[in-house]
Protein backbone atom coordinates (compact mmCIF):
# COMPACT_ATOMS: atom_id res chain seq x y z
CA UNK A 1 0.00 0.00 0.00
CA UNK A 2 1.10 3.97 -0.75
CA UNK A 3 0.41 6.63 1.42
CA UNK A 4 -0.06 10.39 0.17
CA UNK A 5 3.37 12.58 0.76
CA UNK A 6 3.10 14.32 3.42
CA UNK A 7 2.43 18.27 2.22
CA UNK A 8 3.70 20.91 4.77
CA UNK A 9 0.41 24.08 5.14
CA UNK A 10 2.80 27.18 4.67
CA UNK A 11 1.49 30.64 5.35
CA UNK A 12 1.63 33.16 2.44
CA UNK A 13 0.77 36.27 4.25
CA UNK A 14 0.41 39.42 1.83
CA UNK A 15 -0.73 43.40 2.66
CA UNK A 16 -4.46 43.96 2.06
CA UNK A 17 -4.64 46.46 -1.14
CA UNK A 18 -4.19 49.82 -0.24
CA UNK A 19 -7.17 51.43 -2.83
CA UNK A 20 -9.43 48.30 -0.67
CA UNK A 21 -7.81 49.46 3.15
CA UNK A 22 -8.74 53.17 2.57
CA UNK A 23 -12.46 52.18 1.22
CA UNK A 24 -12.62 49.88 4.37
CA UNK A 25 -11.48 52.36 6.84
CA UNK A 26 -13.76 55.36 5.66
CA UNK A 27 -16.60 52.77 5.60
CA UNK A 28 -16.02 51.79 9.15
CA UNK A 29 -15.97 55.64 10.21
CA UNK A 30 -19.10 56.22 8.08
CA UNK A 31 -20.45 53.10 9.89
CA UNK A 32 -19.72 55.24 13.82
CA UNK A 33 -20.97 58.59 12.36
CA UNK A 34 -24.41 57.22 11.23
CA UNK A 35 -24.38 55.43 14.44
CA UNK A 36 -23.63 58.49 16.65
CA UNK A 37 -26.00 60.16 14.74
CA UNK A 38 -28.41 57.90 14.95
CA UNK A 39 -28.33 57.83 18.94
CA UNK A 40 -29.00 61.91 18.70
CA UNK A 41 -31.77 61.56 16.65
CA UNK A 42 -33.77 58.13 17.63
CA UNK A 43 -32.07 56.28 20.26
CA UNK A 44 -34.39 53.03 19.91
CA UNK A 45 -34.03 52.45 16.06
CA UNK A 46 -30.27 52.83 16.73
CA UNK A 47 -29.84 50.46 19.36
CA UNK A 48 -31.94 48.09 17.45
CA UNK A 49 -30.03 48.49 14.20
CA UNK A 50 -26.71 47.65 16.09
CA UNK A 51 -28.20 44.76 18.06
CA UNK A 52 -29.72 43.10 15.22
CA UNK A 53 -26.35 43.35 13.86
CA UNK A 54 -24.56 42.03 16.51
CA UNK A 55 -26.65 39.56 16.51
CA UNK A 56 -26.16 38.25 12.82
CA UNK A 57 -22.52 39.29 12.56
CA UNK A 58 -21.44 37.32 16.24
CA UNK A 59 -23.42 33.93 15.12
CA UNK A 60 -21.51 34.16 11.55
CA UNK A 61 -18.07 34.33 12.59
CA UNK A 62 -18.82 31.90 15.67
CA UNK A 63 -20.46 29.28 12.82
CA UNK A 64 -17.53 29.72 10.88
CA UNK A 65 -15.15 28.60 13.64
CA UNK A 66 -17.24 25.85 14.72
CA UNK A 67 -17.71 24.97 10.81
CA UNK A 68 -13.99 24.19 11.21
CA UNK A 69 -14.24 23.03 14.82
CA UNK A 70 -16.49 19.95 12.66
CA UNK A 71 -13.84 19.43 10.24
CA UNK A 72 -11.25 18.50 13.20
CA UNK A 73 -13.93 16.35 15.24
CA UNK A 74 -14.84 14.30 11.69
CA UNK A 75 -11.21 13.93 11.07
CA UNK A 76 -11.89 15.58 8.01
CA UNK A 77 -9.11 15.89 5.10
CA UNK A 78 -10.59 17.51 2.18
CA UNK A 79 -11.80 20.99 3.38
CA UNK A 80 -8.54 22.81 2.31
CA UNK A 81 -8.84 26.63 1.32
CA UNK A 82 -13.02 25.82 2.56
CA UNK A 83 -11.01 25.79 6.10
CA UNK A 84 -9.05 28.26 6.08
CA UNK A 85 -12.25 30.22 4.42
CA UNK A 86 -14.20 29.54 7.46
CA UNK A 87 -11.42 30.25 10.25
CA UNK A 88 -11.05 33.70 8.52
CA UNK A 89 -14.78 34.58 10.13
CA UNK A 90 -13.64 33.67 13.29
CA UNK A 91 -11.32 36.80 13.70
CA UNK A 92 -14.69 38.77 14.18
CA UNK A 93 -15.22 36.69 17.64
CA UNK A 94 -13.01 39.20 20.08
CA UNK A 95 -14.47 41.84 18.83
CA UNK A 96 -18.00 40.48 18.69
CA UNK A 97 -17.30 40.59 22.52
CA UNK A 98 -15.87 44.04 22.72
CA UNK A 99 -19.59 45.02 21.25
CA UNK A 100 -21.46 42.95 23.07
CA UNK A 101 -19.83 45.55 25.83
CA UNK A 102 -20.72 48.57 24.03
CA UNK A 103 -24.46 46.72 23.62
CA UNK A 104 -24.64 46.69 27.71
CA UNK A 105 -25.01 50.84 27.34
CA UNK A 106 -28.45 50.64 24.83
CA UNK A 107 -29.79 48.33 27.69
CA UNK A 108 -32.50 50.55 28.71
CA UNK A 109 -34.00 51.21 25.21
CA UNK A 110 -33.29 47.66 24.17
CA UNK A 111 -35.27 45.63 26.68
CA UNK A 112 -38.32 46.58 28.20
CA UNK A 113 -37.92 44.46 31.28
CA UNK A 114 -34.80 46.58 31.79
CA UNK A 115 -36.24 49.70 31.74
CA UNK A 116 -39.65 48.90 33.35
CA UNK A 117 -39.13 45.50 35.77
CA UNK A 118 -39.47 42.39 34.58
CA UNK A 119 -43.06 40.60 34.84
CA UNK A 120 -43.92 38.94 38.10
CA UNK A 121 -42.16 35.76 38.72
CA UNK A 122 -39.31 36.02 36.28
CA UNK A 123 -37.32 38.87 37.92
CA UNK A 124 -34.54 35.91 38.79
CA UNK A 125 -33.93 35.33 35.22
CA UNK A 126 -34.75 38.91 33.85
CA UNK A 127 -32.44 41.00 35.93
CA UNK A 128 -29.55 43.08 34.50
CA UNK A 129 -26.76 41.15 36.72
CA UNK A 130 -27.83 37.24 35.51
CA UNK A 131 -28.04 38.58 31.88
CA UNK A 132 -25.39 40.34 31.51
CA UNK A 133 -22.87 37.99 33.26
CA UNK A 134 -24.46 34.97 31.31
CA UNK A 135 -24.36 36.39 27.67
CA UNK A 136 -21.19 38.42 28.68
CA UNK A 137 -19.11 35.31 30.39
CA UNK A 138 -20.64 33.01 27.01
CA UNK A 139 -19.26 35.22 24.69
CA UNK A 140 -15.88 35.94 26.79
CA UNK A 141 -15.55 32.03 27.04
CA UNK A 142 -15.96 31.40 23.43
CA UNK A 143 -13.87 33.97 22.24
CA UNK A 144 -10.68 32.65 24.31
CA UNK A 145 -11.18 29.19 23.51
CA UNK A 146 -12.00 30.43 20.00
CA UNK A 147 -8.50 32.12 19.92
CA UNK A 148 -6.40 29.20 21.07
CA UNK A 149 -8.45 27.12 18.34
CA UNK A 150 -7.42 29.42 15.61
CA UNK A 151 -3.30 30.01 16.99
CA UNK A 152 -3.31 25.97 17.32
CA UNK A 153 -4.57 25.96 13.96
CA UNK A 154 -2.23 28.00 12.15
CA UNK A 155 0.57 27.77 14.13
CA UNK A 156 2.31 25.16 12.34
CA UNK A 157 1.88 26.76 8.48
CA UNK A 158 3.84 30.38 10.26
CA UNK A 159 7.49 29.04 10.25
CA UNK A 160 8.70 31.46 7.75
CA UNK A 161 5.95 33.52 7.26
CA UNK A 162 7.45 36.26 8.96
CA UNK A 163 10.27 36.55 6.70
CA UNK A 164 9.92 40.55 5.34
CA UNK A 165 7.24 41.42 7.94
CA UNK A 166 7.44 44.47 9.60
CA UNK A 167 5.68 46.33 12.41
CA UNK A 168 2.69 45.06 14.09
CA UNK A 169 2.89 41.53 11.46
CA UNK A 170 6.31 40.62 12.55
CA UNK A 171 5.67 40.88 16.17
CA UNK A 172 1.92 39.30 15.85
CA UNK A 173 4.20 36.13 13.86
CA UNK A 174 6.56 36.46 17.34
CA UNK A 175 4.25 36.04 19.34
CA UNK A 176 2.38 33.28 17.58
CA UNK A 177 5.61 30.74 17.03
CA UNK A 178 7.60 32.16 20.19
CA UNK A 179 9.37 28.40 21.63
CA UNK A 180 8.86 26.64 17.91
CA UNK A 181 9.99 23.19 18.47
CA UNK A 182 10.13 22.45 14.69
CA UNK A 183 7.48 21.18 12.08
CA UNK A 184 6.93 17.88 13.10
CA UNK A 185 6.53 18.50 16.78
CA UNK A 186 4.23 21.91 16.25
CA UNK A 187 1.94 19.32 13.84
CA UNK A 188 1.37 16.85 16.39
CA UNK A 189 0.68 19.47 19.13
CA UNK A 190 -1.51 21.65 16.98
CA UNK A 191 -3.63 18.22 15.80
CA UNK A 192 -3.95 17.45 19.72
CA UNK A 193 -4.78 20.68 21.17
CA UNK A 194 -7.34 20.69 18.26
CA UNK A 195 -9.34 17.98 18.82
CA UNK A 196 -9.11 18.59 22.66
CA UNK A 197 -10.27 22.31 22.12
CA UNK A 198 -13.08 21.54 19.13
CA UNK A 199 -15.60 19.69 21.11
CA UNK A 200 -15.78 21.75 23.66
CA UNK A 201 -16.26 24.84 21.63
CA UNK A 202 -18.97 23.30 19.58
CA UNK A 203 -20.78 22.33 22.85
CA UNK A 204 -20.71 25.60 24.04
CA UNK A 205 -21.71 27.34 20.69
CA UNK A 206 -24.65 24.80 20.75
CA UNK A 207 -25.70 25.76 24.53
CA UNK A 208 -24.12 29.11 25.19
CA UNK A 209 -26.11 30.92 21.59
CA UNK A 210 -29.42 28.74 22.74
CA UNK A 211 -29.21 31.14 25.70
CA UNK A 212 -28.23 34.24 23.98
Amino acid sequence: MSSAPHVVESASPRSLPRRVAVICAALSVLGVVAFLYGLASDPQVAWLAFHANFIFFANLAQAGLVLSCIFVVVGARWPGPVRRMAEGLGAWIPISFLLACVGYLGGDVLFEWQREGAVHGKEPWLNELRFYATDLGILFVLSILSMAFLRASVRPTLNDAGQGRRGFAKRMHARWTAGWRGQEQEEALAQTRQRRLAPVIILLFAFGYTVL
